[in-house]
Formats: C-alpha cells, structure tokens, sequence
C-alpha cells in the first residue's frame, strides 16, 4: 500500500496574509489553495486530480455523476494529466498516473505530488501546485521522468473537464484547426479575432484539434476559467496531436479542455518540467465578442 506523507498530523496550512493565498494539505490527503478569491482542491488519493475548483462557491470544473458519465466509468470529472501521445496506450488512461495515489510532500509555499512507477510505461509523474499571487493564477508544475531503461519520446498533456456549456475560444490560425470526426464536428465559429465554440448538443462524442497561441479560455455561469502554458510551434507535439484538443462527449455530458507541450526524447533518468497557469475571473460578457477576447488577453499581461 502506498504511503503518503503529510508533514503534519493534523492540517497544516501556509497563509500569507493580505495576499490571499493559501496552501493546506487536510487529513484526508486533499490539498487545497486558495488565492484571488478562488479555491482549487487536489485529490492526492485518486491520481492527484484536480477534484475542484470554485469562484464563491461555485464549481467550474465538472464533477462525476455515478452511471450517468461517459462509457459510465470514473473519466467524466476533475482535471488529469497522462502521457502523450494516446496512441501508445489508448485506452483506458494509465491507472498508475491517472487513478492510483500520489505521495504529499508540503515545502514552503506549495504542495508537490509524485505518483508511483508502472511497469509497462515506466514514467514517475510529478505535480507541484503553488499559486502566484500578483498574477492572481494557480501554476503547476508537471514533471516527467523516465525512469526506464531505454530511451522514451512523450509529451506532457493536461485534461480538464467543465461542463458541456457555455463558450469556449482561444487564438489559432483557421488552417491549424481540425476534426476528428467530420459527421459531428466540433461547430467551431472563426471570428473577432479567435477561434470560438458555443456548446451545441449532439449525441455524438466529437474531437477538434488546433495549433493555438499559448492559451485556452471557457465561459460559464459569469466565470472565466484561462488556462495558459508554452507556445509550442506547429508541428512539435507528438505524432497524432495539438497544442490545443477539445473533446465533446456525447450528449449533455461533460468538454475536455486539453492541452498539451512539446514532444521530447527523454533518455533514462531524464526530465521534462512543463507549467500551466490556471485563472477565475468573474466576466460580464458571455458570447464571442471583442471585449471578450480583450478581457482575456489582458489577464495574460
């Protein structure tokens, strides 16, 4: 059984003050940080996922509905990170990385997550969530090891689950955007400057893939959930793959916002860090516009 340390019996919290951050990992090994009014929770014990994140009390991530999530099954929830390309292991995800528990180590201002090793793809994952408090965002720092023997060629891909609603847009040239299924495709707009997907129902799974500019946002219920990370140019992420990837599940179920970094040989022992900015904004507009777009930007400055 896997043990997960807690440098503290009972919760242990880091505050600081007039910057409104937080860090606590609780009893029952959920980490929690706070910071611009927003709250994250990570479960260390199902995979270390992001389990939750909240504006005021309200939920921006999708959350599982037992025998109502796609194939009926645990991956209709909460935000992931697995290896890519897909191809490699196709599905289900890894349950080493993707379910299993995570070690706790706490340092001074965040929490750091390590899973276990798995004997068919042996990486050892590693996620350090912090906060930046200037900027008002959520960082996380993925790691990578191999922790093989032979030489081992991945990707770093994040998977964050929302609910099927709302609006979703990001910058992409319009001959960098694809699907993956052209009887249900993705119904992607190109206009005011980016690229935008207002949910529509289908009760077909759909996919689109995009060489986007570094950032991803979703709109739902007055928030705003960016999401930024490297640039990477076309071309450099692993074979079958994008920067950017949206997957609908079929019906009114749940979107993957997906994003992914550079593909990278990594020789025994080696490492690849990739990080991920994650912003809660409240937002008074809600369908494709300039001002929209320019709030968003702005939040990157």
């Amino acid at each position: 059984m896997k043990r997960l340390f807690v440098f503290m019996a009972a919760a242990l919290m880091i505050s600081f003050g007039a910057s409104g951050q937080s860090i606590k990992v609780l009893d029952n090994n959920i980490c929690q940080l706070e910071v611009a009014g927003a709250t994250l929770k990570v479960d260390a014990n199902r995979g270390g996922k992001g389990m939750s994140i909240q504006y005021n009390g309200q939920e921006v991530l999708a959350q599982h509905v037992p025998g109502e999530g796609f194939r009926n099954n645990d991956n209709d929830w909460g935000t992931t990170f697995w290896p890519s390309p897909q191809s490699e292991w196709n599905w289900p995800p890894i349950k080493t990385y993707d379910a299993n528990s995570y070690t706790i180590t706490q340092t001074a201002n965040s929490v750091i997550l390590t899973s276990g090793l798995d004997s068919k793809w042996p990486y050892r994952f590693v996620k350090e969530f912090t906060t930046d408090p200037q900027a008002g965002c959520f960082v996380i720092n993925y790691t990578i090891e191999n922790a093989g023997n032979a030489d081992k060629a991945v990707a770093p891909w994040e998977i964050t689950r929302v609910p099927a609603a709302g609006l979703l847009f990001f910058d992409a040239p319009e001959d960098k955007v694809s699907f993956n299924n052209e009887n249900a495709p993705v119904p992607f707009q190109f206009s005011n400057g980016a690229v935008w997907f207002p949910f529509e129902q289908n009760a077909r799974s759909r996919k689109s893939f995009a060489n986007a500019e570094g950032w991803v946002a979703y709109v739902n219920n007055g928030l705003m959930f960016l999401k930024q990370f490297e640039d990477v140019e076309y071309g450099a992420t692993a074979p079958g793959q994008e920067q950017v990837e949206i997957f609908v599940s079929g019906g009114v179920t749940f979107i993957e916002i997906e994003n992914q970094g550079r593909y990278t040989m990594l020789k025994p022992g080696e490492k690849l860090t990739w990080t991920v900015r994650w912003y809660v904004r409240p937002v008074e507009y809600s369908s494709p516009s300039d001002e929209l777009k320019a709030f968003a930007t702005s939040i990157l400055k």
